[in-house]
């Protein structure tokens, strides 16, 4: 399976199609109504960002102290206050150790009822198939759940069902499941890494991978999987 790390390729046609991606699992579940939006560190902050401001949303974005760009919140997640935002996003894959439950935890802490929690987490059975090319043995472990290694610098894999799981854990309704880069997978590194490519020719590659992405049967087999839940409002 070819590298999808998009911070590896960035500026050529795999992260483009990557970055495309993360846009196109959002905008379908976004509220008809105008509402605060949260957006947390990673890949196109800034440019999810001007593309919700555009949309009416009130956007924030959670930053390091060095950056000093408009709508930037300086402060430590848990310093935000409760119930303020109409949307949290985590952009790119929650990846550290506990980081899908950390972060889900925060999400419903700070979402208002009936909010929305947008994120993305790297997928155990693609890691398996990744790694059945070196070991079938240890694929084997990692596909039944045994073991559970890192990969394409992620140190938590799910499949559907586990991370539908945590979401329910900490009370979200799963609304629904993207499985994204399912054909880019597919694509050889020269492929990915090209930086000769044209608009129309993302742009129809996008038509693909979304057709793809809503594939259920296909679902588990995809690098990234992105959930959006909702948190209950008990007035509906």
């Amino acid at each position: 399976m070819a590298n999808l790390n998009p911070s590896k390729l960035e500026g050529t046609f795999g992260s483009e199609v990557v970055n495309r991606s993360l846009l196109y699992g959002v905008l379908g579940y976004l509220p008809e109504e105008t509402c605060n939006v949260l957006i947390l560190p990673g890949p196109k902050q800034g440019q999810m960002a001007l593309l919700l401001e555009s949309n009416g949303y009130q956007v924030s974005r959670l930053c390091d102290e060095n950056d000093d760009m408009p709508g930037c919140i300086n402060t430590n997640i848990d310093s935000l206050p409760e119930e303020s935002f109409g949307v949290v996003i985590a952009p790119g894959w929650l990846a550290g150790e506990g980081e899908t439950e950390k972060i889900t935890r925060q999400a419903m802490r700070l979402l208002v009822d009936g909010g929305f929690f947008i994120g993305s987490v790297a997928s155990r059975f693609a890691a398996a198939i990744d790694l059945a090319q070196i070991s079938i043995d240890n694929a084997k472990l990692l596909a039944s759940g045994i073991e559970n290694k890192a990969w394409q610098e992620s140190n938590e894999l799910f499949t559907p069902n586990e991370v539908a799981l945590v979401l329910e854990a900490v009370e979200f309704e799963v609304v629904d499941f993207y499985g994204w880069e399912i054909a880019l997978s597919r694509l050889s590194d020269k492929q990915l890494g090209s930086y000769d490519w044209t608009e129309e020719q993302v742009e129809s590659f996008m038509e693909l991978e979304f057709r793809l992405a809503q594939e259920r049967s296909i679902l588990g087999i995809a690098p990234t999987i992105q959930f959006i839940c909702k948190k209950h409002n008990p007035e509906n």
